[in-house]
Protein backbone atom coordinates (compact mmCIF):
# COMPACT_ATOMS: atom_id res chain seq x y z
CA UNK A 1 0.00 0.00 0.00
CA UNK A 2 1.21 3.60 -0.72
CA UNK A 3 2.37 5.76 1.90
CA UNK A 4 3.13 3.22 4.16
CA UNK A 5 5.54 5.44 5.61
CA UNK A 6 3.74 8.02 7.06
CA UNK A 7 1.96 6.58 10.01
CA UNK A 8 -0.89 8.48 11.52
CA UNK A 9 -1.62 8.50 15.42
CA UNK A 10 -2.87 5.14 16.82
CA UNK A 11 -2.13 2.80 13.21
CA UNK A 12 0.38 0.65 12.64
CA UNK A 13 2.26 -1.48 9.54
CA UNK A 14 1.34 -4.84 8.76
CA UNK A 15 1.51 -7.26 5.83
CA UNK A 16 -1.55 -9.20 5.28
CA UNK A 17 0.24 -12.58 6.04
CA UNK A 18 0.80 -11.23 9.86
CA UNK A 19 -2.56 -10.87 10.63
CA UNK A 20 -4.60 -13.52 8.66
CA UNK A 21 -4.45 -17.47 8.65
CA UNK A 22 -5.72 -19.16 5.61
CA UNK A 23 -7.52 -22.66 4.90
CA UNK A 24 -7.70 -24.74 1.92
CA UNK A 25 -11.15 -24.74 0.59
CA UNK A 26 -11.10 -28.85 -0.15
CA UNK A 27 -13.21 -30.23 2.79
CA UNK A 28 -15.78 -27.76 1.73
CA UNK A 29 -15.84 -28.52 -2.35
CA UNK A 30 -19.43 -29.69 -3.54
CA UNK A 31 -19.02 -33.53 -5.01
CA UNK A 32 -21.35 -32.47 -7.89
CA UNK A 33 -22.15 -29.63 -10.12
CA UNK A 34 -25.77 -30.56 -10.45
CA UNK A 35 -27.44 -27.03 -8.54
CA UNK A 36 -30.58 -25.79 -8.59
CA UNK A 37 -31.79 -22.21 -8.28
CA UNK A 38 -34.27 -22.29 -5.37
CA UNK A 39 -33.07 -23.20 -2.00
CA UNK A 40 -30.37 -25.59 -0.65
CA UNK A 41 -26.80 -24.77 0.61
CA UNK A 42 -25.19 -21.70 -1.89
CA UNK A 43 -22.00 -23.01 -3.61
CA UNK A 44 -19.80 -20.30 -4.10
CA UNK A 45 -16.97 -18.71 -6.22
CA UNK A 46 -14.82 -15.32 -5.26
CA UNK A 47 -15.69 -14.32 -9.03
CA UNK A 48 -17.96 -11.85 -10.40
CA UNK A 49 -20.86 -14.38 -10.38
CA UNK A 50 -19.77 -14.89 -6.47
CA UNK A 51 -23.26 -17.19 -6.01
CA UNK A 52 -23.35 -20.69 -8.35
CA UNK A 53 -26.03 -22.29 -7.55
CA UNK A 54 -27.76 -23.96 -4.73
CA UNK A 55 -26.86 -28.02 -3.66
CA UNK A 56 -28.87 -30.44 -1.80
CA UNK A 57 -25.43 -31.68 0.09
CA UNK A 58 -25.30 -30.64 3.55
CA UNK A 59 -22.21 -32.23 4.68
CA UNK A 60 -18.72 -30.13 5.20
CA UNK A 61 -20.81 -26.89 4.74
CA UNK A 62 -18.55 -24.11 5.89
CA UNK A 63 -19.72 -22.13 9.00
CA UNK A 64 -16.91 -20.21 10.80
CA UNK A 65 -18.17 -17.00 9.90
CA UNK A 66 -17.63 -14.51 8.99
CA UNK A 67 -14.54 -15.17 6.54
CA UNK A 68 -13.06 -13.71 3.09
CA UNK A 69 -13.19 -16.03 0.37
CA UNK A 70 -10.07 -14.93 -2.26
CA UNK A 71 -9.95 -16.54 -5.41
CA UNK A 72 -5.70 -17.28 -5.56
CA UNK A 73 -5.51 -16.95 -9.76
CA UNK A 74 -7.36 -14.05 -10.00
CA UNK A 75 -7.58 -12.14 -6.77
CA UNK A 76 -11.24 -11.97 -6.69
CA UNK A 77 -12.73 -12.00 -2.77
CA UNK A 78 -15.66 -11.77 -1.67
CA UNK A 79 -16.87 -11.07 2.31
CA UNK A 80 -19.44 -13.89 3.39
CA UNK A 81 -21.31 -14.35 6.56
CA UNK A 82 -23.32 -17.39 5.76
CA UNK A 83 -22.66 -21.32 5.60
CA UNK A 84 -21.95 -22.28 2.29
CA UNK A 85 -19.74 -24.64 0.29
CA UNK A 86 -17.35 -24.39 -2.89
CA UNK A 87 -16.95 -25.58 -6.62
CA UNK A 88 -13.41 -24.60 -6.98
CA UNK A 89 -10.64 -25.33 -4.60
CA UNK A 90 -8.31 -22.40 -6.30
CA UNK A 91 -8.97 -20.23 -3.64
CA UNK A 92 -7.93 -19.70 0.00
CA UNK A 93 -10.16 -18.92 3.01
CA UNK A 94 -9.12 -16.04 5.19
CA UNK A 95 -9.61 -15.54 8.95
CA UNK A 96 -7.81 -13.32 11.44
CA UNK A 97 -5.22 -14.94 13.23
CA UNK A 98 -5.92 -13.67 16.66
CA UNK A 99 -8.91 -12.22 17.67
CA UNK A 100 -9.65 -8.48 18.67
CA UNK A 101 -6.96 -7.27 17.17
CA UNK A 102 -7.93 -6.87 13.06
CA UNK A 103 -11.72 -6.60 12.10
CA UNK A 104 -12.05 -8.90 8.99
CA UNK A 105 -14.50 -6.79 7.53
CA UNK A 106 -11.98 -3.64 7.27
CA UNK A 107 -9.36 -6.11 6.03
CA UNK A 108 -11.56 -7.10 3.03
CA UNK A 109 -12.25 -3.51 2.51
CA UNK A 110 -8.09 -2.70 2.44
CA UNK A 111 -8.30 -6.07 0.07
CA UNK A 112 -10.30 -4.21 -2.45
CA UNK A 113 -8.11 -1.48 -2.70
CA UNK A 114 -5.38 -3.84 -3.78
CA UNK A 115 -4.01 -3.11 -7.58
CA UNK A 116 -1.88 -6.27 -8.61
CA UNK A 117 -1.62 -7.00 -12.46
CA UNK A 118 -2.53 -10.35 -13.15
CA UNK A 119 -1.60 -11.81 -15.99
CA UNK A 120 -3.73 -14.59 -17.81
CA UNK A 121 -1.60 -16.95 -18.19
CA UNK A 122 0.49 -17.78 -15.19
CA UNK A 123 -1.17 -19.90 -12.86
CA UNK A 124 0.58 -18.59 -9.64
CA UNK A 125 -1.22 -19.13 -6.42
CA UNK A 126 -1.31 -14.96 -5.45
CA UNK A 127 -2.37 -15.65 -2.08
CA UNK A 128 1.20 -17.32 -0.64
CA UNK A 129 3.53 -15.82 -3.40
CA UNK A 130 1.74 -11.69 -3.32
CA UNK A 131 -0.98 -10.65 -1.29
CA UNK A 132 0.08 -12.43 2.46
CA UNK A 133 3.11 -10.03 1.40
CA UNK A 134 1.61 -6.61 1.21
CA UNK A 135 1.82 -4.28 3.79
CA UNK A 136 -1.09 -2.02 5.30
CA UNK A 137 -1.70 0.60 7.31
CA UNK A 138 -3.98 -0.46 10.04
CA UNK A 139 -5.46 1.43 12.90
CA UNK A 140 -6.15 0.37 16.50
CA UNK A 141 -9.15 -2.33 16.58
CA UNK A 142 -11.67 -0.02 18.19
CA UNK A 143 -11.14 2.41 15.51
CA UNK A 144 -11.00 -0.64 13.11
CA UNK A 145 -14.59 -1.48 14.37
CA UNK A 146 -15.95 2.30 13.59
CA UNK A 147 -14.70 2.17 10.46
CA UNK A 148 -16.08 -1.15 9.39
CA UNK A 149 -19.53 0.18 10.98
CA UNK A 150 -19.42 3.29 8.63
CA UNK A 151 -18.43 1.19 5.84
CA UNK A 152 -21.14 -1.33 6.21
CA UNK A 153 -23.81 1.22 6.53
CA UNK A 154 -23.10 2.56 2.80
CA UNK A 155 -22.71 -0.96 1.73
CA UNK A 156 -26.40 -1.57 3.02
CA UNK A 157 -27.55 1.38 1.54
CA UNK A 158 -26.39 0.49 -1.87
CA UNK A 159 -27.25 -3.17 -1.54
CA UNK A 160 -30.81 -1.65 -0.56
CA UNK A 161 -30.71 0.68 -3.58
CA UNK A 162 -29.75 -2.27 -6.21
CA UNK A 163 -32.63 -4.38 -5.15
CA UNK A 164 -34.63 -1.98 -5.93
CA UNK A 165 -33.56 -1.29 -9.57
CA UNK A 166 -33.79 -4.63 -9.94
CA UNK A 167 -37.06 -5.09 -8.43
CA UNK A 168 -38.19 -1.63 -10.66
CA UNK A 169 -36.67 -3.79 -13.98
CA UNK A 170 -38.69 -6.59 -13.39
CA UNK A 171 -41.52 -4.89 -13.00
CA UNK A 172 -40.95 -3.13 -16.60
CA UNK A 173 -40.27 -6.27 -18.16
CA UNK A 174 -43.49 -7.30 -17.19
CA UNK A 175 -45.64 -4.35 -18.09
CA UNK A 176 -43.55 -4.71 -21.89
CA UNK A 177 -44.76 -7.98 -22.39
CA UNK A 178 -48.48 -6.70 -20.59
CA UNK A 179 -48.70 -3.22 -22.34
CA UNK A 180 -47.65 -4.86 -25.77
CA UNK A 181 -50.42 -7.40 -25.73
CA UNK A 182 -53.15 -6.68 -24.09
CA UNK A 183 -52.55 -2.91 -24.37
CA UNK A 184 -54.58 -0.59 -21.97
CA UNK A 185 -58.43 0.01 -22.45
CA UNK A 186 -59.19 3.82 -22.78
CA UNK A 187 -62.23 3.53 -20.93
CA UNK A 188 -60.90 2.12 -17.85
CA UNK A 189 -57.24 3.42 -18.07
CA UNK A 190 -56.57 -0.20 -17.29
CA UNK A 191 -54.96 -3.13 -19.11
CA UNK A 192 -57.54 -5.49 -20.82
CA UNK A 193 -58.49 -8.48 -19.62
CA UNK A 194 -56.13 -11.44 -20.86
CA UNK A 195 -57.33 -12.76 -24.20
CA UNK A 196 -58.27 -16.05 -22.60
CA UNK A 197 -60.53 -14.36 -19.76
CA UNK A 198 -62.37 -12.07 -22.71
CA UNK A 199 -61.51 -13.13 -26.44
CA UNK A 200 -64.37 -11.46 -27.77
CA UNK A 201 -61.90 -7.88 -27.07
CA UNK A 202 -59.06 -9.49 -29.38
CA UNK A 203 -58.74 -10.66 -32.99
CA UNK A 204 -56.45 -12.40 -34.88
CA UNK A 205 -53.48 -11.06 -36.86
CA UNK A 206 -50.37 -12.94 -37.81
CA UNK A 207 -48.49 -11.59 -34.87
CA UNK A 208 -51.46 -13.41 -32.91
CA UNK A 209 -53.82 -12.21 -31.11
CA UNK A 210 -54.23 -8.80 -30.66
CA UNK A 211 -57.04 -5.99 -29.34
CA UNK A 212 -59.85 -5.22 -31.85
CA UNK A 213 -59.06 -1.91 -31.85
CA UNK A 214 -54.94 -2.57 -33.20
CA UNK A 215 -53.81 -3.20 -36.44
CA UNK A 216 -50.60 -5.18 -37.93
CA UNK A 217 -48.75 -2.57 -39.55
CA UNK A 218 -45.51 -2.84 -41.97
CA UNK A 219 -42.74 -1.28 -40.15
CA UNK A 220 -41.01 1.00 -43.11
CA UNK A 221 -44.57 2.36 -44.48
CA UNK A 222 -45.34 4.01 -40.56
CA UNK A 223 -41.62 4.86 -39.54
CA UNK A 224 -38.23 5.88 -41.87
CA UNK A 225 -35.12 4.85 -40.53
CA UNK A 226 -32.17 7.39 -41.33
CA UNK A 227 -28.93 7.06 -41.20
CA UNK A 228 -26.17 9.48 -40.13
CA UNK A 229 -23.81 10.76 -41.80
CA UNK A 230 -20.38 9.07 -42.44
CA UNK A 231 -17.77 11.05 -40.74
CA UNK A 232 -14.53 9.81 -41.27
CA UNK A 233 -11.20 10.52 -39.60
CA UNK A 234 -9.93 14.07 -40.89
CA UNK A 235 -13.70 15.28 -40.14
CA UNK A 236 -12.90 14.99 -36.56
CA UNK A 237 -11.11 18.34 -34.10
CA UNK A 238 -10.49 17.96 -30.56
CA UNK A 239 -13.22 20.38 -29.34
CA UNK A 240 -16.85 22.01 -31.21
CA UNK A 241 -20.12 19.98 -32.16
CA UNK A 242 -20.70 16.38 -30.35
CA UNK A 243 -20.82 13.80 -32.72
CA UNK A 244 -23.30 10.34 -31.56
CA UNK A 245 -21.06 7.36 -32.94
CA UNK A 246 -22.99 3.68 -31.55
CA UNK A 247 -20.91 3.73 -28.51
CA UNK A 248 -22.61 6.68 -27.48
CA UNK A 249 -25.90 5.18 -27.53
CA UNK A 250 -27.02 3.97 -23.88
CA UNK A 251 -30.31 2.52 -22.62
CA UNK A 252 -31.08 5.76 -20.34
CA UNK A 253 -30.00 8.32 -23.22
CA UNK A 254 -27.08 9.33 -25.37
CA UNK A 255 -23.85 9.43 -23.58
CA UNK A 256 -21.67 12.31 -24.66
CA UNK A 257 -18.82 12.26 -21.97
CA UNK A 258 -16.58 10.67 -24.45
CA UNK A 259 -17.75 11.36 -28.00
CA UNK A 260 -15.97 13.00 -30.84
CA UNK A 261 -16.39 16.22 -32.63
CA UNK A 262 -16.66 18.20 -35.73
CA UNK A 263 -15.61 22.10 -36.11
CA UNK A 264 -17.87 24.51 -34.86
CA UNK A 265 -19.70 26.25 -37.96
CA UNK A 266 -19.82 23.42 -39.75
CA UNK A 267 -24.01 22.56 -38.63
CA UNK A 268 -25.01 23.96 -41.99
CA UNK A 269 -23.68 21.20 -43.58
CA UNK A 270 -25.16 18.44 -41.32
CA UNK A 271 -28.74 19.47 -41.39
CA UNK A 272 -30.17 16.46 -41.73
CA UNK A 273 -27.75 14.80 -39.30
CA UNK A 274 -29.04 16.85 -36.40
CA UNK A 275 -30.34 14.89 -33.04
CA UNK A 276 -32.77 16.56 -31.36
CA UNK A 277 -34.79 15.86 -27.86
CA UNK A 278 -37.56 13.45 -28.37
CA UNK A 279 -35.79 11.51 -30.83
CA UNK A 280 -35.03 7.45 -30.92
CA UNK A 281 -31.31 6.32 -31.71
CA UNK A 282 -30.59 3.15 -32.40
CA UNK A 283 -26.68 1.35 -32.45
CA UNK A 284 -26.89 -0.50 -35.89
CA UNK A 285 -23.81 -2.52 -35.71
CA UNK A 286 -21.06 -3.82 -33.33
CA UNK A 287 -20.89 -4.86 -29.43
CA UNK A 288 -23.82 -2.27 -29.24
CA UNK A 289 -26.12 -3.68 -31.89
CA UNK A 290 -29.41 -3.10 -31.51
CA UNK A 291 -29.33 -0.74 -27.89
CA UNK A 292 -31.56 1.70 -28.24
CA UNK A 293 -32.37 5.19 -26.49
CA UNK A 294 -35.24 8.38 -26.32
CA UNK A 295 -32.80 11.41 -26.82
CA UNK A 296 -33.47 13.89 -23.87
CA UNK A 297 -31.91 16.66 -22.16
CA UNK A 298 -29.72 18.33 -25.24
CA UNK A 299 -28.55 21.87 -24.75
CA UNK A 300 -27.03 22.28 -27.96
CA UNK A 301 -26.86 20.89 -31.69
CA UNK A 302 -25.35 17.08 -31.90
CA UNK A 303 -24.69 15.16 -35.03
CA UNK A 304 -25.62 11.56 -35.49
CA UNK A 305 -22.75 8.86 -36.96
CA UNK A 306 -23.59 6.98 -39.57
CA UNK A 307 -24.15 3.54 -38.09
CA UNK A 308 -26.32 5.06 -35.66
CA UNK A 309 -30.32 4.90 -37.05
CA UNK A 310 -32.76 7.86 -36.34
CA UNK A 311 -36.40 6.59 -36.53
CA UNK A 312 -38.79 8.91 -37.74
CA UNK A 313 -42.53 8.33 -38.04
CA UNK A 314 -43.45 8.92 -41.67
CA UNK A 315 -46.74 11.09 -40.82
CA UNK A 316 -45.86 13.47 -38.79
CA UNK A 317 -48.92 14.27 -36.71
CA UNK A 318 -51.01 11.81 -34.19
CA UNK A 319 -50.21 8.75 -36.05
CA UNK A 320 -47.13 7.40 -33.89
CA UNK A 321 -46.24 8.51 -30.86
CA UNK A 322 -41.95 8.46 -30.67
CA UNK A 323 -41.94 7.42 -26.72
CA UNK A 324 -44.21 4.56 -28.08
CA UNK A 325 -41.83 3.95 -30.79
CA UNK A 326 -38.92 3.78 -28.11
CA UNK A 327 -40.71 1.41 -26.07
CA UNK A 328 -41.87 -0.91 -29.17
CA UNK A 329 -38.05 -1.09 -30.45
CA UNK A 330 -36.50 -2.40 -26.64
CA UNK A 331 -39.77 -4.64 -25.98
CA UNK A 332 -37.73 -6.97 -28.41
CA UNK A 333 -40.59 -8.81 -30.54
CA UNK A 334 -39.79 -6.94 -33.50
CA UNK A 335 -35.98 -6.84 -33.06
CA UNK A 336 -36.71 -10.50 -32.46
CA UNK A 337 -38.14 -10.83 -36.32
CA UNK A 338 -35.60 -8.39 -37.53
CA UNK A 339 -32.10 -10.53 -35.97
CA UNK A 340 -33.97 -14.05 -37.82
CA UNK A 341 -34.24 -12.33 -41.04
CA UNK A 342 -30.61 -11.28 -40.84
CA UNK A 343 -27.10 -12.70 -40.81
CA UNK A 344 -25.51 -10.32 -37.95
CA UNK A 345 -22.47 -12.25 -38.21
CA UNK A 346 -19.34 -11.37 -36.58
CA UNK A 347 -19.55 -7.71 -36.79
CA UNK A 348 -23.30 -7.63 -36.44
CA UNK A 349 -24.66 -5.56 -39.01
CA UNK A 350 -28.44 -3.92 -39.44
CA UNK A 351 -29.99 -1.11 -42.20
CA UNK A 352 -32.93 0.37 -43.08
CA UNK A 353 -33.51 -2.55 -45.81
CA UNK A 354 -33.57 -4.71 -42.65
CA UNK A 355 -36.48 -2.97 -40.88
CA UNK A 356 -39.04 -2.03 -44.08
CA UNK A 357 -40.90 -5.53 -44.28
CA UNK A 358 -41.16 -5.80 -40.60
CA UNK A 359 -44.63 -6.08 -38.87
CA UNK A 360 -45.63 -4.27 -35.33
CA UNK A 361 -48.81 -4.30 -33.64
CA UNK A 362 -49.89 -0.55 -33.69
CA UNK A 363 -52.43 0.76 -31.22
CA UNK A 364 -54.38 4.35 -31.65
CA UNK A 365 -52.47 6.81 -31.26
CA UNK A 366 -53.97 7.99 -27.97
CA UNK A 367 -52.97 4.63 -26.55
CA UNK A 368 -49.74 4.75 -27.81
CA UNK A 369 -49.61 7.44 -25.22
CA UNK A 370 -50.81 5.54 -22.35
CA UNK A 371 -48.83 3.34 -23.12
CA UNK A 372 -45.66 5.36 -23.31
CA UNK A 373 -46.30 7.14 -20.24
CA UNK A 374 -46.70 3.80 -18.17
CA UNK A 375 -42.98 2.84 -19.40
CA UNK A 376 -42.13 6.28 -18.70
CA UNK A 377 -43.04 6.35 -15.34
CA UNK A 378 -41.22 2.99 -14.28
CA UNK A 379 -38.28 4.28 -16.17
CA UNK A 380 -38.38 7.52 -14.27
CA UNK A 381 -38.29 5.58 -10.66
CA UNK A 382 -35.47 3.57 -12.30
CA UNK A 383 -33.44 6.09 -12.93
CA UNK A 384 -33.80 8.19 -9.24
CA UNK A 385 -33.12 4.97 -7.61
CA UNK A 386 -30.07 4.50 -10.59
CA UNK A 387 -28.36 8.19 -9.74
CA UNK A 388 -29.18 7.63 -5.70
CA UNK A 389 -26.74 4.16 -6.32
CA UNK A 390 -24.42 6.41 -8.28
CA UNK A 391 -24.17 8.78 -5.46
CA UNK A 392 -23.61 6.20 -2.76
CA UNK A 393 -20.85 4.18 -4.56
CA UNK A 394 -19.02 7.33 -5.15
CA UNK A 395 -19.48 7.96 -1.74
CA UNK A 396 -18.53 5.25 -0.18
CA UNK A 397 -14.97 5.36 -2.79
CA UNK A 398 -14.34 8.61 -0.82
CA UNK A 399 -15.14 7.07 1.89
CA UNK A 400 -12.74 4.69 1.67
CA UNK A 401 -9.75 6.70 0.29
CA UNK A 402 -10.57 8.85 3.57
CA UNK A 403 -10.78 6.32 6.25
CA UNK A 404 -8.62 3.47 5.04
CA UNK A 405 -5.66 6.01 4.42
CA UNK A 406 -5.87 7.80 7.92
CA UNK A 407 -6.56 10.91 6.14
CA UNK A 408 -9.35 11.24 8.26
CA UNK A 409 -9.79 9.26 11.53
CA UNK A 410 -12.99 8.13 13.68
CA UNK A 411 -13.35 8.93 16.94
CA UNK A 412 -13.61 6.19 19.26
CA UNK A 413 -15.07 6.66 22.89
CA UNK A 414 -12.37 6.69 25.73
CA UNK A 415 -14.31 3.79 27.64
CA UNK A 416 -14.21 1.80 24.45
CA UNK A 417 -10.51 2.46 24.24
CA UNK A 418 -9.70 1.56 28.16
CA UNK A 419 -11.82 -2.08 27.21
CA UNK A 420 -9.90 -3.15 24.38
CA UNK A 421 -6.57 -2.37 25.89
CA UNK A 422 -7.56 -4.66 28.60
Amino acid sequence: MKNTSVVPDGWSIVSLGDVLQYEQPYYYTVTTDDYNDIAGTPVLTAGKSFLLGYTTEVENVYNNLPVIIFDDFTTDSKFVDFPFKVKSSAMKFLKPKEENVIDLRLIFEFIQKLKISVANADHKRRWISEFSKIKILIPSYPEQQQIAKILSTADAVIEKTQAAIAKYKAIKQGMLQDLFTRGIDLNTNKLRPRYEDAPELYKESKLGMIPVEWNEKVFGEEVDLIHGHQFRDYDFTEFGIPVVKIGQVKPENVDLSSCSFVAYGREDEFQNEIIRNGDVLMALTGATLGKACLVKGLNGIVLQNYRVGRFEPIIKENDIDKEFLYYLLIAGDLLTQIFNKVNTGAQGNIGKADFEKATFKKPPFDEQQKIAERLKSIDNKLQTEQTYLQKMQSLKKGLMEDLLSGKKQVKVAEEVLTQSEN
